[in-house]
C-alpha cells in the first residue's frame, strides 16, 4: 500500500514514523496504569513497538501483532491509545501518572466608586453628625473555589479594600482620613442563595476592669461570646494604655503619650483601667437569597488636627488600630453601649439594609447599583463615643 502525493510518494513506514515523531513532540498525556504498547510483554516500549502501532493505526497491519496497543479492548487503535504508548515510551511503564492539574480558581475584580447617595453617618450620644457627597473607591475581589466549573453557582469568597477616600472633615475635631489595612477573612457572594449575610455590632464602653492590652482582649472574646454564636471580638482597649503605634499596650495619660496610636478612653479621663470592647456577628439572620453579599473592609484611621479637608497635608495626631468593618448587601443593625462609661446610656440599634449584586454582573465587572451597609463604634473621641452608619453605593 502506498500513500500518494503530487510532489512524492511516501510508504506506509515513512507515514508511520513521521506521525510516531509527532507524537513524541506533542504527547502530553497522562502515562497509563498499564503498559500501553509494549508488544512483547519485557516491561518498556521500544521505537520499533511505536512504528508497529502506528502501522496497525493505518491499517497495514493487524491488531493481533500488538494486542497490548489496544488498550481499551475494543479491535482497534485510536489516536488517544497512540498518545499513551508515547507516553509509556517516553516515561517508563512504572512509571506514575503526572498529577492532574487542579483548576485555578477564577478571580474577578470590580472597583466601586462611591455614588453621591453614598453616606456617612457619626452619631454621638449628644446628636449626630451626617456626611454626605463621600468620594472614594472600594476594591472588590472574589475567587471561586478551585475546580469550579459552572462558573455561575454556588458561593464566591470575597474581600474588599479601600482604593481611595476623601478626607472627612470634622468641625472642633480635624481631617479624618480613611487609609486601606491588610485584607479581611473573605466572606460571601451566593450565586444562587441559600446564605445569610446580615451583621450585628455591639460596642461595650466598659465590660469590667482591665490590667492591660492582652487582659483586655481576653475579656472582650469573653463578652462577645457571652452575646450569642458566631460574634467574634473586632476591637478592644484598655483605658488609660496605648493602642496602637511604638508604645502600643504602655500605660498612658493622653494621645501624646502614644506616638502613632492613641491613648484608651478620654485625653484626662477618670474611668480608670475599664475595658472597651467591640463585637460583630456577621452572616446572621435569614437566607438573603440569591446575589447576596458581604465583605470585609480593612481600614486605618487617623485623624490630623488641621482641619484642611485634605489628608497628608500634616502628620497625624491620632491614629486608631486597624480595623476590620463588616459590609453587607443585606441588613446591618449596630449598638452602642454605656456610652461614656455611663450605665444604661445607649446609642441604637440603628438597622441599615443594603442591596444585592449578581455573580454574572459583579463577574463582568459591574456592581453598578450594588448597595453595602456596615457599622464601625468607637470611643472617647473628641466629640465623645461614635456609632457610625456606612452606607457605600457604586456608580
Amino acid at each position: 500500500m502506498r500513500i500518494g502525493h503530487e510532489r512524492g510518494v511516501f510508504t506506509t513506514a515513512a507515514c508511520a514514523a513521521l506521525l510516531v515523531g509527532a507524537l513524541v513532540m506533542f504527547a502530553n498525556a497522562s502515562a497509563s496504569a498499564q503498559c500501553v504498547g509494549d508488544c512483547n510483554s519485557d516491561g518498556e516500549v521500544k521505537v520499533n513497538e511505536l512504528i508497529l502501532a502506528v502501522n496497525i493505526f493505518l491499517g497495514s497491519k493487524d491488531i493481533s501483532e500488538c494486542t497490548a496497543v489496544d488498550s481499551n479492548a475494543n479491535g482497534t487503535v485510536a489516536i488517544n491509545e497512540l498518545v499513551q504508548a508515547v507516553n509509556s515510551s517516553l516515561r517508563g511503564c512504572d512509571a506514575p501518572p503526572p498529577p492532574t492539574p487542579t483548576p485555578a480558581p477564577m478571580v474577578s475584580r470590580a472597583d466601586c466608586v462611591l455614588a453621591d447617595t453614598s453616606s456617612l453617618k457619626l452619631t454621638t450620644a449628644l446628636f449626630p453628625i451626617p456626611f454626605e457627597d463621600l468620594v472614594g473607591e472600594l476594591a472588590i475581589e472574589c475567587a471561586e473555589p478551585a475546580g469550579a466549573t459552572s462558573g455561575l453557582s454556588g458561593d464566591l469568597a470575597c474581600t474588599c479594600s479601600v482604593t481611595s477616600f476623601g478626607s472627612i472633615l470634622l468641625p472642633g475635631v480635624g481631617d479624618v482620613c480613611i487609609a486601606p489595612f491588610e485584607p479581611c477573612e473573605p466572606r460571601v457572594l451566593s450565586c444562587d442563595g441559600g446564605r445569610a449575610v446580615d451583621i450585628n455590632v455591639v460596642a461595650d464602653h466598659n465590660i469590667g476592669a482591665c490590667t492591660g492590652t492582652a487582659d483586655c482582649a481576653s475579656t472582650c472574646d469573653s463578652f462577645c461570646d457571652g452575646l450569642g454564636t458566631g460574634y467574634n471580638r473586632q476591637v478592644s482597649t484598655c483605658e488609660d494604655f496605648c493602642a496602637g503605634g511604638e508604645k502600643d499596650g504602655d500605660m498612658c495619660a493622653v494621645d501624646a503619650d502614644c506616638p502613632d496610636g492613641s491613648c484608651g478612653g478620654p485625653d484626662g479621663g477618670t474611668d480608670g483601667a475599664i475595658c472597651e470592647c467591640v463585637c460583630a456577628q456577621p452572616g446572621a439572620g435569614p437566607d438573603a437569597g440569591a446575589g447576596a453579599f458581604s465583605c470585609g473592609l480593612g481600614v486605618s484611621i487617623t485623624v490630623e488636627f488641621d482641619e484642611s479637608g485634605a489628608c497628608g497635608d500634616s502628620p497625624p495626631t491620632i491614629t486608631l488600630d486597624p480595623v476590620c468593618g463588616e459590609l453587607t448587601s443585606g441588613t446591618s443593625i449596630g449598638e452602642l453601649r454605656n456610652v461614656a462609661n455611663t450605665t444604661g446610656v445607649v446609642i441604637g440599634p440603628t438597622t441599615l439594609t443594603g442591596n444585592p449584586t449578581s455573580c454574572t454582573d459583579l463577574k463582568a465587572g459591574n456592581v453598578s447599583g450594588l448597595n453595602v451597609v456596615g457599622h464601625l463604634a468607637f470611643f472617647g473621641s473628641a466629640v465623645g463615643d461614635i456609632l457610625t452608619d456606612n452606607n457605600f453605593v457604586c456608580e
